[in-house]
């Protein structure tokens, strides 16, 4: 992942770094977020709505505006971490807070965040491993 090269650039047509963006499809991605924050029952969509955090924080990110990125971030993780059979994306969101922290100069901190999503994924890794060898040693030879 290469964005935490600092700040963005964005053009006169709204594209940042090359990229189309307008405010219509960020509001498309918050719409789609309350949406997600309700259903029938009322609980909503943990892990949608984590997802949705999640790009919506990228978005501002892009947009250099990393105090509200890192809201939707934490906001993102505080509901993946529910849902603990999404490690993949835990570890998108402890990596979009520490490309904050570290375009903003928290070395140390974004360090720490960068360490708890490879922590996710080689767990994920080393249990999908298991998941695998096991299915190999249930077929006879």
């Amino acid at each position: 992942m290469s964005w935490p090269r600092g700040p963005a650039s964005v053009d006169e047509t709204g594209s940042v770094d090359g990229r189309s963006w307008n405010s219509h499809a960020f509001g498309k991605r918050r719409k789609a977020l309350q949406i997600a924050r309700e259903d029938a029952d009322g609980r909503g969509d943990r892990t949608l709505s984590a997802e949705i955090h999640y790009s919506l924080g990228r978005a501002l990110y892009l947009l250099n505006n990393y105090e509200e990125a890192l809201a939707f971030f934490r906001e993102g993780l505080r509901l993946a971490l529910a849902e603990p059979h999404y490690p993949a994306l835990q570890a998108r969101l402890y990596t979009g807070i520490g490309h904050i922290l570290y375009v903003e100069n928290h070395i140390d901190e974004a360090l720490s965040q960068y360490e708890r999503a490879r922590v996710r994924i080689s767990r994920e890794i080393h249990s999908r491993s298991g998941r695998e060898i096991s299915k190999l040693r249930a077929y006879p030879s």
